[in-house]
């Protein structure tokens, strides 16, 4: 987002120098200016493109260094040369411009985008601007050209909201592959819990429950409605059992107690956990055997 901001505050400045030629169209430093500005905005907003896809590979840091060497090559010909006379003189310096626009425009065309709405309006305002600039370099007439040039200014602005339509569009559906992923998780998880073959709790720290699966929903005999957040673990135990959030796995042998008042004997391994700065425990608890 910063590369793309940068070309947009160097699109922003572009209007300077054109209205420095509004008052003086001679102005030959004003023209370079110009110029200038048109490829700084365009390569800059090419740097933002391949970044939001990948790091800078070798062959994007060629095409890159190729462009901007071909720019000064063609702004230092003009300085030297002096304000050029005809369409063909203009080329060096306006030709670097051209081919920025058009490796945008393959490079659009290549990212991957998870919108097509967000690729389309990219693809389009970028073949556009490359339309508009080629045109430029064989139109004759003033008034064209001044129509295209405007034109050139209009576009690059919607070619900059495409792209970060597209910024928001991939957030969208990254965030949404998440939250699907982490539904799918959460429903694997209670299928295992709900199919396991232990009796599996989960409290807090003071040792109220927060979730059970549905054999220990069989096995006491309580409906969630009447457990989660309304019974204490020591209550199901059998005797003077006091929950403490042990660290380490603890395991022991122990006599659990049912709504009806039946009596088992179970096996227990219990471990203490920590998310989001609370403190947790799991307990998961093997039936051995049943006894009145």
């Amino acid at each position: 987002m910063r590369l793309t901001s940068a070309a947009v505050a160097i699109e922003a400045l572009r209007q300077i120098p054109t209205l420095l030629l509004t008052y003086n169209p001679e102005s030959f430093s004003a023209a370079l200016l110009l110029f200038f500005l048109q490829f700084a905005a365009s390569w800059v907003l090419l740097c933002a493109i391949i970044r939001k896809e990948s790091k800078f590979r070798p062959d994007h840091k060629i095409l890159l260094s190729s462009l901007l060497i071909l720019f000064v090559i063609g702004f230092s010909f003009s300085v030297v040369s002096g304000f050029p006379q005809s369409k063909l003189e203009w080329l060096p310096i306006t030709l670097p411009a051209v081919f920025t626009v058009l490796a945008i425009l393959w490079k659009t065309y290549h990212t991957k985008i998870a919108a097509l709405s967000g690729r389309i309006l990219l693809v389009l305002s970028a073949l556009s601007i490359a339309s508009i600039r080629a045109a430029l370099l064989v139109v004759e007439s003033t008034e064209m050209v001044y129509l295209l040039y405007y034109l050139d200014v209009l576009v690059f602005p919607i070619l900059v909201s495409a792209l970060v339509l597209t910024e928001i569009e991939n957030a969208h559906f990254k965030v949404s592959e998440i939250l699907r992923e982490k539904i799918r998780s959460e429903k694997n998880l209670k299928f295992a819990l709900n199919n396991s073959l232990d009796i599996i709790l989960t409290v807090n720290n003071a040792g109220l429950l927060l979730t059970w699966n549905n054999l220990a929903e069989k096995v006491f005999g309580y409906t969630d409605a009447q457990t989660i957040k309304k019974i204490h673990i020591d209550d199901l135990f059998s005797g003077n059992y006091c929950h403490k959030n042990e660290d380490r796995e603890t395991v022991l042998d122990a006599v659990m107690e049912g709504r009806d008042g039946k009596k088992f004997a179970v096996n227990v391994r219990m471990k203490a956990f920590i998310e989001d700065g609370e403190s947790y425990a799991i307990y998961v608890i093997k039936t051995r055997e049943k006894s009145h």
